[in-house]
């Protein structure tokens, strides 16, 4: 990675928290210590996961942790709209990776209005892309997508125009691919 900003860097920790979390219900915790970090780092052979510089660490731990801890707080809900949003594909089938950045994107997209959707989407597809199998961004993106339209279409289209109905619809994503 090359310029990593402190909320790149935390929305990263925030996906391999909750990935391992979905890996290992116990332990939440030592998750949160984000201790295990450094030492995947040293092993990281092919360099894709970079050294959180010492200066930023606090503020990159703290917004991680909102992230992990929202998103644990709320994952029923949040799992519940991902669902929704899955045609022929059931969400325990989904890879644990998947299911990490779909939680992360869609924590963002219903909770934190102070991140634009837009960073959101952007920053779940490159996740996937660098974590994921080769076509899973594409479902992530059609997915988070409609949970924006859901969860944030009054407040872009009042934006653009007080009171403005929008004629979109949200859409179906179809799943395809290996089990």
């Amino acid at each position: 990675m090359e310029s990593v900003s402190i909320r790149e860097y935390s929305r990263l920790l925030a996906f391999l928290s909750l990935y391992l979390y979905d890996l290992n219900r116990d332990g939440i915790a030592d998750i949160g210590s984000f201790s295990w970090y450094n030492d995947i780092v040293q092993f990281d052979s092919e360099g894709i996961l970079p050294a959180i510089p010492e200066n930023i660490k606090r503020e990159v731990f703290g917004f991680a942790w909102e992230i992990v801890s929202g998103t644990l707080s709320n994952l029923e809900r949040i799992d519940t709209q991902i669902r929704e949003f899955l045609v022929n594909w059931e969400f325990n089938r989904l890879l644990p990776v998947d299911r990490a950045i779909l939680r992360l994107g869609a924590y963002s997209l219903i909770y934190r209005h102070d991140i634009p959707c837009e960073v959101t989407i952007y920053e779940c597809n490159e996740l996937a892309m660098e974590f994921s199998e080769e076509n899973s961004y594409r479902y992530i993106n059609g997915i988070l997508h409609n949970i924006k339209l859901r969860f944030r279409r009054n407040f872009l289209m009042d934006r653009i125009a007080p009171g403005g109905n929008s004629k979109k619809k949200l859409f179906k994503i179809k799943r395809t691919g290996k089990p």
